[in-house]
């Protein structure tokens, strides 16, 4: 590290006042819902609520963003140094997930599919028992976001196998062109 230049050492401290802020900012911004939905929006408490909520969640935004480094280290190292994780780490799948980023994004891909196509279902059921035009259209629209996702992991996964045999693919063509050939 250059002299001069000082690194921002992330204290216990610190991570105990970002976590109580954010802990009070949801709690805030849980009673601005409650009141927000409920029958005394017109109270002036209502107000001074929505202040402090607005308040809490952007220092709360702010602190996370100022801290962000240091709070990814802190909580990578807190959780790669569980004894679970070291025992994961002896199976091929969990070590695979860890070290390879095209797997990992492909099984987070696959696994959000399917609690998409779960929540779809749940969407269609409701439209059906409650014969509910709005169940029905978020059903309609997330059966399209699955039918999207889909095709995406398919089509990435068609093009990792074309890439795994499109350079044998390119050697066998240049081979039957650099052959000698017939001209009519």
């Amino acid at each position: 590290m250059p002299n001069g230049c000082k690194q921002r050492k992330f204290s216990t401290t610190a991570f105990i006042i970002v976590a109580v802020i954010c802990a009070v900012t949801a709690l805030v911004d849980a009673s601005a819902l409650v009141l927000a939905a409920s029958e005394i929006r017109a109270a002036q408490a209502v107000y001074a609520v929505y202040g402090v909520a607005v308040a809490f969640t952007i220092t709360a935004y702010f602190c996370l963003v100022y801290f962000r480094r240091e709070l990814r280290a802190a909580v990578t190292d807190a959780i790669f140094s569980t004894r679970l994780v070291a025992k994961l780490r002896q199976y091929d799948v969990f070590e695979r997930a860890l070290n390879d980023y095209g797997w990992r994004t492909s099984l987070t891909a696959i696994a959000v599919l399917a609690w998409n196509i779960v929540y779809v279902s749940y969407l269609i059921w409701m439209a059906v028992a409650y014969k509910s035009p709005w169940y029905a259209a978020l059903a309609g629209f997330y059966t399209w976001l699955v039918l999207i996702r889909g095709s995406v992991i398919a089509a990435e996964k068609y093009v990792a196998h074309a890439n795994f045999l499109l350079p044998q693919l390119i050697k066998l063509i240049n081979i039957k062109s650099s052959s000698p050939s017939c001209a009519l």
